[in-house]
């Protein structure tokens, strides 16, 4: 279910059409879609005038001003300071440290489950962590 934007959000997000430069009928919009895998969080939404809107979904250059959106999104999301794209693909220092705790039998008999859920992560995250830390 989607959630409703308070204030704050339409101020982070935007009070201005991304695309026009409007700020009549303003709409927001995923940029990745919920349907395909997108969050709802102001980082995946963009401010749009109804026409803008409504071209994006049903006009005839809607790849074209879909990616114009996309773009003006990130920008702005990078002036804002937010870290873009995916995280860096090396092993947190804090799991190197805990890992080697857990190596040395600081932790006991912990099972990998039990160990992954203390870090914070997914079992298949600590696999891959394990797996690069072999390779080096």
């Amino acid at each position: 279910m989607r959630r409703n934007l308070s204030e704050k959000d339409k101020k982070e997000i935007g009070m201005q059409c991304c695309n026009c430069g409007s700020t009549k009928e303003l709409e927001y919009h995923h940029i990745v879609p919920i349907s395909l895998g997108g969050n709802d969080i102001n980082s995946n939404i963009a401010c749009l005038c109804y026409s803008c809107h409504q071209k994006i979904h049903y006009g005839e250059s809607k790849h074209g001003l879909h990616s114009t959106v996309i773009k003006m999104g990130l920008e702005v999301a990078k002036a804002k300071g937010k870290k873009l794209g995916r995280p860096a693909t090396g092993v947190p220092k804090e799991f190197i440290k805990e890992y080697d705790k857990l190596q040395s039998g600081e932790y006991g008999s912990i099972t990998v489950v039990q160990f992954a859920k203390l870090q914070g992560i997914a079992v298949s995250t600590f696999y891959k962590y394990v797996g690069i830390l072999k390779v080096k």
